[in-house]
C-alpha cells in the first residue's frame, strides 16, 4: 500500500489555496481506491496544510481547513486594517469581521485603504455580501475626515445610505432605495488623504424604521447603532482619497 503527501504553503493568496485544496480533491478521485491509505490532516504553526495517506478523505478535509484558516485570516486582516487607519476607535468600538467586496465601474475591487482618485469613484459602486435567507442589510458609507483629518468639524460625513437591503439584493450587489443618494468623495484642496468608510449592518428579519437625515453632515456611526439597537458591523471596507488638484 503506497502512502501520498501534498504540501500547500498558506503563505499563498487564499484563492490560490482554496483552489489548490479543491483540486487536490478532485484529483485524489481519480486515483485507484487501493492506492488510498490512512489519512492524516495538520495545519501546523508555520502554515502550511499536509495531506498524508487517504488522500481523497484527506483533501476533502484539508479543504474545509483552508476555508476555516482564510476566514480567520480575514477577520484578522480587516481588524488590523481599520485599526491601522484609525477607524477603530475613531468611528467604532470593534472591526467588522469580513471585508465587503465594493467594485467601482472600471476599477479593480476596493483592498482596505487603496488609494483612488475622486475621478475613479465618480460613480456608485456595485456593492455585495452573502446574505442570509430572510435577513435584511443596511449599507452606510462615511467620511470620518470632513473637513480634514486634523479638523474633523463636520464629520461624520454621510457620502451614502442604503437601509433595508433584502438578502437576494445584497448578495446580487443590487441596491434598494437610497436613504441618502451616493454623493461623490470630494475632499477640500489642502486638506490631506480621506478615508471613506463602507460599513454593512445585519439586522436580521426586521426592518429599520426609516430615520429622518436632514444633514449629511455631523452623523455618528455609534449613536445609529444604539437607536436601532444594532450589533457591530458584519462586513467593511474602506479607500483613501484627496483633493484632484
Amino acid at each position: 500500500m503506497c502512502v501520498f503527501s501534498i504540501i500547500i504553503s498558506c503563505h499563498c493568496d487564499s484563492t490560490s489555496l482554496c483552489t489548490s485544496a479543491i483540486v487536490a480533491f478532485h484529483l485524489t478521485k481519480l486515483m485507484p481506491s487501493s492506492r488510498r491509505s490512512s489519512c492524516v490532516v495538520a495545519l501546523s504553526k508555520s502554515n502550511v496544510i499536509v495531506f498524508e495517506g487517504n488522500l481523497l478523505k484527506s483533501a476533502f478535509i484539508a479543504s474545509l481547513l483552508v476555508v476555516h484558516y482564510f476566514k480567520l485570516n480575514m477577520a484578522e486582516d480587516v481588524a488590523g486594517k481599520f485599526k491601522e487607519a484609525g477607524i477603530v476607535p475613531d468611528v467604532l468600538d470593534k472591526a467588522p469581521t469580513e471585508k465587503l467586496e465594493v467594485l467601482f465601474p472600471g476599477k479593480p475591487a476596493v483592498n482596505l485603504g487603496d488609494t483612488f482618485h475622486t475621478l475613479d469613484v465618480r460613480h456608485a459602486p456595485k456593492v455585495s455580501y452573502p446574505g442570509k435567507e430572510g435577513h435584511y442589510y443596511s449599507l452606510i458609507m462615511i467620511d470620518p475626515d470632513n473637513l480634514s483629518r486634523e479638523n474633523p468639524c463636520q464629520a461624520e460625513w454621510i457620502q451614502w445610505m442604503v437601509l433595508n437591503i433584502p438578502y437576494d439584493a445584497i448578495s446580487a450587489g443590487m441596491m434598494s432605495r437610497h436613504l441618502v443618494g451616493y454623493m461623490i468623495p470630494g475632499p477640500q484642496p489642502r486638506t490631506g488623504l480621506h478615508r471613506f468608510v463602507f460599513l454593512l449592518f445585519e439586522h436580521h428579519m426586521r426592518k429599520l424604521n426609516q430615520p429622518s437625515i436632514k444633514s449629511r453632515a455631523k452623523f455618528k456611526v455609534r449613536e445609529f447603532m444604539a437607536k436601532h439597537k444594532l450589533s457591530d458591523p458584519v462586513a467593511g471596507n474602506y479607500f483613501l482619497s484627496q483633493h484632484d488638484g
